[in-house]
């Protein structure tokens, strides 16, 4: 557990994290403040994320997620909930931010099988079921 520098982008940090400590599969867990975000919404008809975009500082309310291998890399899946300073709430996929201030809660699962993403749809990378 611990806090992440300030103007990391979110996702590359965790990524980062987890290829240094050679971490493969993981529970994440975070909360903060962030700016200049982007959340998804994976859209089934198209095959595409409709990604929203959410200029300025917003509370991370609450951030989970994992991460898992995608082409033998570590890979953050995360979804979080942020909200504005009138107490409106948005959730997503997370695409895209910048950490204004993040406490990040990362455990490490250990064993097998890994937890691999294969690419299944057009943008779509998901686990490999386990048989």
């Amino acid at each position: 557990m611990f806090r992440i520098p300030e103007d990391n982008d979110l996702l590359e940090y965790i990524n980062k994290f987890a290829l240094e400590n050679n971490i493969n599969m993981a529970w994440v867990n975070v909360i903060g403040a962030l700016r200049d975000i982007e959340l998804g919404y994976y859209d089934v008809s198209t095959g595409k994320y409709v990604v929203n975009k959410f200029d300025g500082f917003y509370e991370l309310i609450a951030g989970v997620g994992n991460v898992s291998l995608k082409e033998n890399k570590p890979f953050t899946h995360l979804h979080v909930v942020i909200g504005d300073r009138e107490g409106k709430a948005y959730a997503g996929h997370l695409v895209k931010a910048k950490v204004y201030v993040a406490e990040l809660l990362i455990i490490e699962i250990l064993g097998e099988p890994k937890l691999i993403r294969e690419h299944v749809a057009r943008n779509l990378w998901l686990w490999k079921p386990v048989k």
